[in-house]
């Protein structure tokens, strides 16, 4: 085979100019969490998450389109952080059974170890009840894929004898969602009253097979 055209080389300034690119958009999205968790949905602005990046609205701009579009890929930016660190603490995508409970112990540190990220995740799921909300499909869709998440990481793991026979696995789910959730919103408004790792570690010790 011939050597590839000159021309159809691709530039190491376009590669350079993407990666800066793409690290630009990491650090708005960044400024973007804090900017949402600290002052709300609807109190949020692109100004506001400029200032925090360092840049201008018009760079903001460039890389979401609007507000709206803003705010959502910094919800979902946050998501893949929480999933990636579920990853690290199992090394696999959907764990199931106590590595899975394991997990979402590790999820709640790190929102204690990032009140933002929790302020974001339960502070805008819990503003974007109305439908009118630009943030609710993202809300009802999110808690519905973790609730799914769970019950199929929960029902895996009474399967593989690791958690107890007698689960309800949607009951179990749910309110395994509603203890992190719950916990971590008393822990944001009074954080001297609850440590929502050691209540979500309590929840989850219950679901293991005694002496497993």
């Amino acid at each position: 085979m011939g050597a590839t055209p000159k021309e159809q080389r691709p530039y190491p300034h376009h590669a350079r100019d993407r990666a800066a690119g793409d690290r630009r958009r990491g650090q708005i999205l960044e400024a973007a969490i804090d900017e949402l968790a600290e002052r709300g949905w609807h109190a949020a602005s692109v100004q506001g998450v400029a200032v925090r990046a360092g840049t201008k609205p018009p760079t903001v701009l460039h890389h979401f389109r609007n507000k709206p579009t803003l705010l959502l890929a910094a919800l979902e930016h946050a998501d893949a952080e929480a999933q990636r660190l579920m990853e690290a603490e199992t090394g696999a995508a959907a764990p199931t059974g106590t590595a899975a409970l394991d997990a979402v112990v590790a999820v709640v540190e790190r929102y204690v170890e990032r009140p933002a990220l929790a302020r974001l995740s339960i502070g805008v799921a819990q503003e974007a009840t109305t439908p009118e909300h630009p943030a609710h499909d993202w809300a009802r869709d999110r808690r519905t894929a973790i609730r799914e998440a769970l019950g199929a990481s929960i029902a895996a793991g009474v399967a593989d004898g690791e958690l107890r026979a007698d689960l309800d696995v949607p009951t179990e789910a749910a309110d395994l969602f509603a203890v992190i959730e719950g916990a971590v919103a008393h822990w944001l408004v009074e954080p001297e009253a609850i440590d929502p790792v050691a209540t979500t570690r309590r929840h989850v010790h219950r679901l293991v097979v005694p002496g497993g």
